[in-house]
């Protein structure tokens, strides 16, 4: 494509495609992946880039809704096996540090139930950008509420969704 053909797009337009382009890119390799430990480290970058395209300024990219039911597959793949402890968590200080392109490579220490609990709160945060994805919404927000649980409040944006649920309850009763 010619310089002068995509100076016609927005910087917001060419964030949305970069964004889609590594984000099909990640699909394809998640396909070609057959070990459990690399589903959920492409499950986890999966999550953090529709969180990203949910988060972008701009108007709401009309495939989220497709995006996010993808995700919601792999994350009900990955819940099939996974363990949740019965005692509270600790989280880590930073769970999504940011990453260079050699730490993208380097295998993640995370325990499966915190990395669960990322995918989660990253999911549930895109799907409260787009009216287009109530599904995944309703889908992710009882999710939500079992991660505040683990986690024992200490993140904030799984408290203020218990909170605003709660709420919401007493307000319909």
């Amino acid at each position: 494509m010619a310089r002068g053909n995509w100076e016609v797009y927005g910087s917001a337009s060419r964030q949305y495609g970069c964004l889609y382009v590594v984000f099909l890119v990640v699909t394809q390799t998640n396909r070609l992946l057959a070990a459990s430990t690399s589903l959920i480290t492409t499950l986890r970058l999966k999550s953090r880039i529709v969180m990203k395209l949910g988060l972008l300024s701009g108007p709401t990219i009309p495939t989220l809704g497709i995006l996010l039911s993808h995700c919601l597959v792999g994350l009900r793949n990955m819940e099939k096996e996974l363990i949740i402890p019965t005692i509270p968590v600790v989280l880590r200080s930073s769970s999504q540090s940011r990453h260079t392109s050699y730490s993208l490579r380097e295998v993640t220490t995370a325990d499966s139930h915190e990395l669960w609990g990322e995918v989660i709160v990253n999911l549930w945060r895109a799907s409260m950008t787009s009216r287009s994805a109530g599904k995944a919404w309703d889908e992710l927000t009882p999710r939500i509420l079992v991660w505040n649980l683990l986690a024992d409040g200490e993140d904030h944006a799984t408290e203020w969704a218990r909170r605003e649920v709660v709420w919401n309850m007493t307000q319909t009763m």
